[in-house]
């Protein structure tokens, strides 16, 4: 039985490998990207996410008062 040549074995498109990651990432983006993004945002929200956190600041106050 004679091999099979290298070149014909590896004979793919440059994108093959992207298409198997692709569910990966999918799914990465989803549970870790799109949380990321929604705690950054949150975190310039006030407490019950109704106003920007900056409007709660008072003149000779510290923002992180309580």
């Amino acid at each position: 039985m004679s091999k099979p040549r290298a070149s014909a074995v590896m004979k793919q498109g440059k994108l093959t490998p992207w298409f198997y990651l692709l569910p990966a990432l999918i799914v990465m983006s989803f549970f870790i990207v799109y949380p990321m993004i929604n705690t950054l945002a949150l975190s310039f929200q006030n407490k019950d996410s109704t106003a920007s956190a900056a409007t709660t600041c008072r003149e000779g106050q510290p923002c992180w008062a309580f």
